[in-house]
């Protein structure tokens, strides 16, 4: 099977497969065409939502999906979700690795009390958790996998902006390593970097 053959059937990808993107780049979109249509479906939503635009964003996203798949939304302990969520489904789409994250370092309000170097190191150890995770799901469930793709450049000047970043580039390289398939969306349109053709 060519790259071109494996994008034009994204049901036939081999699983765990992580989808990266920028933002609006179309990756959310994508992920939902990797599983099959027909089968049910649990999406396992990590956004906290506080904020109208993320409500209709979320909206947005499960009105594309078949009417049977299931959410199950605002997961912190993502490891532990995704584990839940594989024992009732064969079929799981997490979205997204970057939001949750986000989420963490959000609610790592205690940067200041913890400092930098503490929460890096717990953001680390949750990215370790989710990773042995998808080891241990890798042929049993069919797994999709959403994160983002942050910029580059300088080091951010805030902290918890530079945690952040810090945070999503070492998770989506540990994420990669362990998915089967690596799928990066520009522009809407999917790009194979794993396996290379």
């Amino acid at each position: 099977m060519t790259s071109t053959q494996s994008l034009s059937t994204p049901t036939q990808l081999p699983s765990p497969i992580f989808v990266l993107g920028a933002a609006h780049a179309g990756k959310s979109e994508y992920a939902q065409t990797v599983l099959l249509p027909d089968r049910p479906a649990l999406v396992v939503g990590t956004a906290e939502i506080t904020e109208p635009w993320m409500a209709e964003r979320v909206a947005a996203l499960k009105s594309r999906r078949p009417p049977h798949w299931e959410s199950l939304d605002g997961a912190q302990d993502l490891a532990a979700r995704l584990a839940e969520a594989a024992a009732q489904c064969e079929q799981v789409l997490v979205d997204s690795v970057s939001q949750w994250l986000a989420g963490l370092v959000v609610d790592g309000s205690r940067l200041g009390q913890s400092g930098e170097a503490v929460l890096a190191q717990e953001l680390d150890a949750y990215v370790a958790d989710l990773s042995r995770v998808i080891e241990t799901l890798a042929g049993k469930t069919r797994l999709v996998l959403v994160s983002a793709e942050l910029g580059s450049g300088p080091p951010p000047q805030r902290p918890a902006e530079r945690l952040f970043r810090r945070a999503v580039g070492l998770a989506n390289q540990s994420l990669a390593a362990r998915c089967a398939t690596v799928v990066e969306i520009r522009a809407g349109i999917p790009l194979l970097l794993k396996p290379r053709a």
